[in-house]
């Protein structure tokens, strides 16, 4: 059984037990792009066979940001998470094309990320970027990238992305005096997307150089804002909802 069908079947399974179950819930996930003040958000390696690394700014340290979580515009005031961010992404070649006066280079994207707890560094939640999902455009020259991109992926009922929250979300979230079950039933997501939009993208404060096959010929380095949505299952009545958040949060199982 695959990881997102375990999770769907579980949800179903919790929401029998409880016996109630509520209208669909969603959530907004983001953090700005220069929340770490003297580093840059992403940074990747030079490319070779066709697919390049994309990783935190701080790698092989976490990278500090601020978690913003909200109940989709809805009525509670935006919940602020201090968080690590570990960022594990490979891109791979799929095309350039002129446009315009300039010229479009896009990549494909898997692998995943996720937002860390800065005391002890478990794992809160977790994003998971299938073959597929998901792309990095970014618009340059023939040879050169230029300074600004973005990195962004979303899926159906079914497949694509996966939001994969752990226990200790809860429990951190009211460390800070925080109810997070307030911003989402935080069990399985249905609909999910994210983005990192970026800018001031470069290699060492020039531009990013490319091969012949379109790839980045050192290392470079971007900053980048995120923002994400989730729609999740139908979740239990209020009642029910932290049990069943007990229930369903898990411990992702597969190595980064």
């Amino acid at each position: 059984m695959t990881l997102r069908s375990h999770l769907v079947s579980s949800a179903i399974c919790a929401a029998s037990i409880v016996g109630v179950v509520g209208s669909a819930e969603a959530t907004l996930v983001s953090f700005a792009s220069d929340d770490d003040s003297s580093a840059l958000t992403l940074a990747g390696n030079a490319g070779s066979g066709g697919s390049f690394v994309i990783r935190n700014g701080r790698t092989p340290s976490p990278t500090p940001v601020t978690l913003n979580i909200d109940d989709d515009n809805g009525v509670q005031p935006t919940a602020h998470l201090p968080v690590w961010l570990v960022v594990e992404l490979t891109a791979n070649y799929v095309s350039s094309s002129a446009v315009g006066s300039g010229w479009l280079h896009l990549y494909s994207v898997q692998g995943s990320y996720k937002f860390v707890n800065p005391a002890s560094g478990a794992d809160l939640l977790t994003v998971l970027v299938d073959a597929g999902s998901s792309a990095m455009t970014i618009v340059g020259s023939p040879t050169t990238w230029g300074s600004a991109g973005s990195i962004s992926g979303g899926d159906g009922l079914s497949s694509g992305i996966t939001y994969a929250a752990n226990p200790g979300l809860l429990t951190y979230a009211s460390s800070l005096g925080i109810n997070i079950l307030n911003y989402g039933s935080f069990l399985v997501g249905t609909v999910e997307d994210f983005a990192f939009t970026m800018t001031n993208t470069n290699a060492g404060g020039g531009s990013v150089g490319l091969n012949a096959g379109h790839l980045p010929t050192t290392a470079w380095g971007s900053e980048a804002s995120h923002s994400g949505h989730v729609v999740w299952v139908p979740a239990p009545g209020t009642g029910a909802g932290a049990m069943v958040a007990g229930l369903i949060m898990f411990r992702r199982r597969r190595r980064l």
